[in-house]
């Protein structure tokens, strides 16, 4: 999966991701990395004259030195001086290059693989309030495909990666956002917690914990954490909500009595979901689903569903956070046989089919799961609010960037547009036979997990569409979400996997060791007008008589530590005179 977004470049920016260096970084394409590549070793090209009389007067000294204190000149061979100096130019060759070699890898190594997004349109969009049903209806494709793109992204890099498309989980900074609680029979959050199926304590919580913004994308100095956490739950199908609307005489015939529905565009019914016929005589093979959420920070009229009272949640849990949402989705099995038994609550299968040894479902009612969910974002100082709440836009840019990433991350759009598509029971139907269901735990809470998983992965693909100005056509059907103070202050924000063709390197070692480091070698290898002493000048190891500028700075520095504080001042009182 490639991400299409304009790569920064020649622009000098800092990955606040890298904890271990702070280092200003300038991404370059391939044809001006080359060329820097280039140009380094022309520098060093022309360093290695220096390079080589450096080394060269280095080791005749040492030699000059071994020879006068230990060997006589007779004991040094012809042959060694002779061939000393191609020796050394070999050498002086070798190092320069495994120098550039080694200086290079690391330079880029230490300026990481992330790209920083240079789009000029940015922000989040959304449909105009007076769009047509035309508009709506493309609109909701798009969002379907969104959901889909995340939902796939969730199953293959959150699980088992697909050795068809190695690459698809490495362009965003972050593969996945971890999961660091799962919790499983934990107690009903319902007030009446009888509509919970099994024994009251078959609620499981997942929690991400507190989670930098960082690790979705958000690159800023200061940046901020958010917490998704979800209770899932099965509704318990004879709870009394399921009401048989045949009257015994029509199978599969059934109204859910879990909170009216209705809007403007809808009629108002008392029943949540209704459905007609025995799911089993359907000629398909496979799952229905329908799914209603109620979003806890709409007034009535903007929800479609009202949840009964019962459904209401507990108070000890809303007392440590704003709740965002509550979803439930019906699920019915079609004309599924299924090679083991199951009593799982949202995917039973408790008889033998006649004259088989598979097993199918024989009950014609849907069943309810249902999700809770709390969507947090939250200050360095530990401040939080939910996703919603615009009180603290004024903050900072990445705040903003941060809730509006975060303003889908739900259960609901997770599942409403793929519908049963997105189900893992459904990839495990062959056929018109249902390979067997998870063993690890019930499988409606590997759905519950996935759920979960694609919602995260949701965050990713709208912080990038964020980036990008995905939607912007010039308000013509889409208008800008954004509040307007933060208009293009959000536009390079967002980093990326770096995508091939482009490399990054750090300015300061890139400076120091690449461009400096020849530069100063050239110039201590300089030759001065200052002579050898006589001594050396007769010696056979030394094939010039002038000293370099290197071996001139301790000189140099002596003189210098000889005049003395008091001279300087007896000389000053002089003049004054």
């Amino acid at each position: 999966m490639d991400i299409s977004l304009p790569v920064s470049t020649w622009t000098r920016w800092t990955d606040y991701a890298q904890a271990t260096s702070r280092s200003p970084i300038v991404t370059f394409d391939d044809k001006w990395y080359t060329a820097i590549i280039i140009s380094i070793g022309v520098l060093f090209g022309l360093a290695l004259p220096a390079i080589q009389r450096l080394l060269a007067h280095i080791i005749a000294a040492i030699g000059f030195e071994i020879s006068k204190r230990w060997l006589t000149p007779a004991a040094i061979p012809d042959h060694f001086l002779d061939k000393g100096p191609k020796y050394l130019s070999t050498f002086a060759v070798v190092v320069g290059i495994a120098y550039t070699i080694a200086t290079t890898f690391a330079t880029n190594l230490a300026a990481g693989e992330a790209a920083l997004s240079s789009s000029k349109i940015c922000g989040a969009f959304g449909l105009r309030d007076d769009a047509n049903t035309a508009a709506q209806d493309a609109d909701a494709l798009l969002q379907g495909e969104k959901e889909s793109k995340a939902g796939q992204y969730a199953r293959e890099c959150y699980g088992r990666q697909s050795s068809a498309s190695p690459n698809q989980c490495s362009s965003f900074r972050q593969p996945y956002i971890k999961t660091a609680h799962v919790d499983q029979e934990q107690r009903c959050p319902f007030v009446n917690e009888t509509y919970c199926a099994g024994n009251g304590f078959s609620a499981v919580r997942f929690s991400t914990g507190s989670v930098d913004a960082k690790d979705i994308g958000i690159n800023a100095g200061h940046t901020l954490s958010f917490n998704r956490t979800s209770i899932c739950v099965p509704l318990d199908i004879n709870a009394g909500f399921a009401k048989d609307l045949g009257g015994g005489s029509e199978i599969g015939k059934w109204g859910y009595e879990l909170g009216s529905v209705g809007s403007e565009q809808y009629s108002p019914s008392e029943y949540t979901f209704q459905q007609y016929g025995d799911p089993f005589s359907f000629d398909v093979r496979s799952y229905t689903m329908s799914t209603y959420v109620h979003t806890y920070s709409k007034s009535r009229i903007q929800n479609y569903w009202q949840p009964i009272e019962a459904l209401n949640v507990r108070e000890d849990l809303k007392s440590k956070a704003d709740r965002y949402s509550i979803m439930i989705m019906f699920v019915k099995s079609c004309r599924i046989f299924y090679k083991k038994s199951s009593e799982d609550p949202i995917f039973p299968a408790r008889r033998l089919y006649p004259g088989s040894d598979l097993w199918f479902n024989d009950d014609s009612r849907a069943r309810p799961l249902v999700c809770i969910d709390w969507v947090e974002i939250c200050k360095r100082k530990g401040q939080c609010v939910p996703t919603y709440d615009e009180t603290l836009d004024g903050d900072s840019d990445a705040f903003v960037f941060t809730r509006m990433a975060l303003n889908k991350s739900s259960a609901y759009y997770a599942m409403v547009s793929r519908g049963a598509m997105g189900l893992d029971a459904q990839y495990r139907i062959k056929d018109d036979t249902s390979l067997p269901l998870t063993s690890q735990h019930p499988q409606w809470v590997e759905e519950s997990r996935n759920i979960l998983q694609s919602s995260l992965s949701r965050v990713k693909f709208d912080a990038m569409d964020i980036a990008r100005g995905a939607g912007y056509d010039g308000n013509k059907l889409y208008t800008r979400k954004t509040p307007p103070k933060f208009d293009g202050q959000i536009c390079n924000l967002f980093t990326f996997r770096l995508p091939k063709g482009y490399h990054n390197m750090a300015v300061i070692p890139l400076i120091l060791l690449q461009f400096l480091v020849p530069a100063v070698l050239t110039g201590l290898g300089l030759q001065t007008k200052v002579m050898f002493s006589e001594e050396r000048q007769q010696s056979p190891r030394f094939k010039d008589t002038n000293l370099l500028f290197v071996e001139r700075i301790p000189g140099m520095i002596v003189r210098l530590l000889q005049r003395t504080p008091s001279a300087g001042v007896l000389a000053q009182d002089e003049d004054d005179a």
